[in-house]
């Protein structure tokens, strides 16, 4: 439930109706970031111009939002 309540905040911080790869990002980022495991490496990575950056400041904007690092 908090994995789809991340996720839906970070496609609604993109802006714009996102790609099918920054939904994917969403939700893997939200798994991520829910874990309680401080071993696991998130690791993104794309060609120029998917969308990389524009979807980790989204990331980024939620974390500020949930008061999380």
């Amino acid at each position: 439930m908090l994995k789809k309540y991340i996720s839906n905040l970070i496609i609604e911080e993109i802006k714009f109706d996102p790609t099918d790869c920054q939904r994917e990002m969403a939700d893997k980022a939200a798994e991520f970031i829910t874990l309680d495991n401080p071993d696991v490496v998130f690791l993104l990575k794309g060609y120029a111009g998917t969308g990389k950056t524009t979807a980790l400041s989204a990331l980024v904007r939620v974390l500020d939002t949930l008061k999380m690092k």
